[in-house]
């Protein structure tokens, strides 16, 4: 699963609860996907990284980067560059239980020109690898137990977008926020980039979590963002091609009144819900409304009392996060349940028509066999006088 979103699921929030909820019903291990490095300090409770070494850019600030980069971002919205000396370490914590004891790490590294790396796993396992010149991503997959895995670039220029820690089978969910992203800059990526990493790892869902950051107090026109978000749509299709994808609505947000000073609704979540649904629904793609989900919690004044957000009223954190994660969760698995239903229910079906197509053809036996027990009855019956006679004098015979 490849969760595109803004600051509202920075540091995994949201992401880390609802990845433990799906491991932990359908399987799977790791943290999934984490940057290389980027340009701003952050913290994750369910992986840690330590780099140096590398020059980072933003997909928010596109400019900063070299102009021969600026078609190399991924959906990640972070690249790192890197000569020799640029390391970074990737280890895994005990936050949730699915985090650690993985089984696979995969790095996503581009070479344009001849280089060579030396990946470490468990600060034992070591291995060089020479990156051949290439426009394209490669990954580096190593099957092992993981604890924490090192790159460290050995000689020639490296891009690496970061690695994947995970199990081998299982739910993998790619956490992949952008702070002050409204989902535009899904553009600024390179769909070749996309659709490389995307035949790496294969992809199944795409849930794009957006609009936190264009909303504005008493706001009700949203139609040049609904058209907006139809062509973000279209450019994920585009670059994940066998995935599935999911709109999440725009989640509850109040703001301080410049009169009384007091926190009130922001007047524009109902309105930019109804834009997004309608955005979803003319792509045919699923929706959820973010906003309704917190409703149902009390909204965003109870998450802040109970200390689920933060108290700008605008940002939850992990323990409002974990309480939307369930939510969620359960709104994903709900067509996952029905399919298995269904699946069942076929599986029944197809065992009813197995059993009554070998009734017919033993019911079909039966009859060809009486048929033909009959042919021989009207042979065999004629003779029956004519063959006891014969017995009769051959036992006379044997007497005599």
């Amino acid at each position: 699963i490849a969760f595109l979103g803004d600051s509202f699921v920075e540091g995994d929030i949201l992401t880390s609860n609802l990845r433990e909820e799906l491991q932990t019903i359908f399987g799977g291990r790791g943290v999934g996907f984490v940057p290389c490095d980027i340009p701003f300090a952050t913290v994750r409770r369910t992986v840690k990284r330590e780099s140096k070494g590398w020059s980072s850019y933003s997909i928010m600030k596109p400019k900063s980067a070299p102009e021969s980069l600026r078609d190399k971002f991924f959906v990640s919205g972070y690249l790192a560059s890197g000569g020799a000396g640029a390391t970074t370490k990737w280890s895994t914590t005990t936050a949730f239980e699915h985090t650690d004891s993985c089984t696979r790490s995969r790095l996503l590294l581009l070479s344009r020109d001849s280089s060579r790396v030396e990946v470490v796993v468990n600060d034992t396992l070591r291995s060089e690898y020479r990156l051949a010149k290439d426009e394209l991503p490669r990954d580096i997959t190593i099957d092992a137990d993981v604890q924490s895995v090192a790159l460290r670039v050995i000689e020639g220029d490296v891009l690496c977008y970061g690695v994947s820690i995970e199990g081998d089978d299982g739910v993998i969910v790619d956490n992949f926020s952008v702070r002050s992203n409204n989902g535009h800059a899904i553009f600024g990526t390179g769909a070749h980039i996309n659709r490389r990493i995307d035949e790496l790892l294969g992809y199944d869902l795409v849930v794009l979590q957006y609009g936190l950051n264009i909303m504005q107090p008493g706001q009700r026109n949203f139609s040049k963002y609904r058209d907006q978000l139809r062509n973000m749509i279209a450019y994920a299709e585009r670059c994940f091609p066998d995935a599935a994808v999911v709109v999440l609505g725009v989640s509850d947000r109040w703001v301080k009144s410049e009169t009384t000073g007091e926190y009130e609704p922001i007047g524009s979540v109902d309105a930019l819900t109804s834009y997004q649904r309608a955005a979803a629904d003319s792509a045919h793609v699923a929706f959820w409304p973010t906003a309704e989900a917190m409703a149902q919690l009390g909204g965003m004044p109870t998450f802040v009392a109970n200390g689920w957000a933060a108290a700008d009223h605008t940002h939850i954190n992990f323990r409002g996060g974990e309480r939307l994660a369930r939510a969620l969760g359960a709104a994903l698995r709900q067509p996952v349940y029905e399919l298995l239903a269904e699946r069942e229910a076929e599986e029944r079906r197809e065992a009813e028509r197995i059993r009554r197509a070998a009734a017919e053809r033993e019911a079909i036996r039966q009859q060809q066999v009486e048929q033909q027990l009959s042919a021989i009855s009207a042979i065999v019956d004629p003779l029956a006088p004519r063959l006891e006679g014969i017995v009769t004098e051959r036992e006379e015979y044997i007497e005599e």
